[in-house]
This record gives structure tokens, sequence and C-alpha cells, in this order.
């Protein structure tokens, strides 16, 4: 039998927010998922930028999700040999709007879609009843700055397996 289970995290509605550096945190109840393995995917999407920000510098034409109280095994490499346990789950590329802000510059969203992304296998089900998820600017460890006044919407798709 087929069966899966989506968490639908809306930045609005976070129980604890931190706009200034694109920190949302949000309460789940496991309990009814049941005990499995499992593979997730992602998908995001935000809203419009609202300023007239420059999307073509790099620093802001992509960001990289992290979602902290998932049991993933994904890593980033370190300066040197060594690789760290990190909480990113994905990266969501820019799309342009057609529509032009006064000073000329484009406006645009972040956005990705389940299959931009790789699958995570997660060898149990979560725990932690609170996930934080943080949106970094493509260095990987610089918070997202100009990403605070967008709202957005993160799911998060599990798929059990055996």
């Amino acid at each position: 039998m087929y069966m899966s289970f989506t968490v639908y995290l809306n930045s609005r509605y976070a129980y604890l927010q931190n706009s200034e550096n694109n920190e949302r945190n949000f309460l789940i109840n496991w309990d009814t998922f049941p005990d499995s393995k499992y593979i997730m995917t992602c998908d995001f999407v935000s809203s419009v930028s609202a300023t007239s920000v420059s999307f073509s510098e790099p620093n802001r034409s992509m960001c990289i999700i992290s979602v902290d109280g998932i049991p993933s095994a994904n890593y980033i490499a370190g300066s040197k040999s060594e690789a760290q346990v990190t909480g990113f789950i994905g990266v969501a590329h820019l799309e342009i709007q057609s529509s032009q802000t006064a000073a000329s510059n484009s406006s645009g969203i972040l956005i990705c879609a389940p299959y931009d992304n790789p699958a995570i296998y997660l060898p149990y089900k979560p725990t932690k009843n609170e996930l934080i998820v943080r949106l970094f600017s493509p260095d990987g460890v610089t918070l997202h700055a100009r990403l605070f006044a967008l709202s957005w919407i993160l799911r998060l798709h599990f798929t059990p397996i055996d």
C-alpha cells in the first residue's frame, strides 16, 4: 500500500520568527508518522521580491535551504579533508519576474521543485518536535540578508521505504 506524508511550512505562521536572520521555528507532532525509514523531497517558493534588488549578483541568485531537526546524513566539505554534518536539504533558484521595479532592477521569486534537488534518505522518522528553517546565501555560511522581507512556503514530502 502506497502512502506518503507532506509537512507544509509557511513562514508567516512560524511560532517563532527572527526576520533579521531568516530563521523560522515550527512545531511538529511526528506521532502520526509510522516508525519507518523515509525518502524526503522538498519544494519551495517565496513571495515576489518587493524591493529593487539586483538579482544578477551571485549572492542573490539562489538560496540554500537548511532544516534543523531532520535526521539526515548530509555533509558539507570543509577547508581540509574533513566533512561536517549539515541541515542543508536543497537549493532554491531565482526566477525573474517580467515586471520591473522603479530602479529598473528585476523582481523575482526563489523557487525549487521536488526534482530540482536530490531526495534525502532518512534512517528513521524525525523525532524532534521543533524544525528550524534557515535560508543561506550560496556560500552556505552567511544567512541570506535580502530575503528577510519575503514570505515563503516549504513543503517536505515524506515517503516511507522498507
